[in-house]
């Protein structure tokens, strides 16, 4: 891990343990000039990224630094599968507590975690990838790259 990362796994784990109790768009760091973002805001978000990566039902989808899963109810809503991974254990439990039936969610570090050949028709990374370095974000590219299948995309 270099420094930038475990800089930001310290601010993560550090927030994630104030914000416990706090809104779920404030443990997720989903703010815009330190105000939390609105809930009509962030279904307005929601929709533009659903409409960008054409996610369709049958879909099995793989998303990268999910927190906590506000991103990935969407997604499962409109996709037959989605496995999510985050490295902060905290947010991974929140969204395993939300039951979703169409959702593996697991702890991992995008950086490190093996992905299977050809078995996502979408990858998404998002509001995650501003965190790794250079080389770590062209190496995970390479990776979800190789994940994808024959008619799969990266958003």
């Amino acid at each position: 891990m270099n420094r930038s990362s475990e800089f930001w796994h310290e601010v993560w784990c550090k927030h994630t343990r104030r914000n416990l109790q706090a809104d779920p768009m404030a443990r997720a760091m989903r703010v815009r000039e330190g105000h939390v973002v609105s809930h009509d805001q962030w279904m307005r978000e929601v929709n533009y990224i659903l409409r960008f990566s054409r996610v369709r039902a049958e879909d099995t989808v793989l998303e990268l630094c999910c927190g906590n899963g506000m991103l990935t109810e969407e997604l499962a809503a409109c996709s037959r599968f989605v496995e999510a991974i985050d490295y902060v254990r905290a947010l991974v439990s929140e969204l395993r507590r939300k039951g979703l039936a169409n959702v593996k969610a697991r702890h991992g570090d995008v950086r490190k975690v093996r992905l299977p050949k050809a078995k996502y028709d979408l990858v998404m990374i998002c509001a995650g990838i501003q965190y790794l370095s250079y080389g770590e974000t062209i190496e995970l590219m390479d990776k979800a790259h190789d994940s994808l299948t024959s008619r799969g995309r990266v958003c």
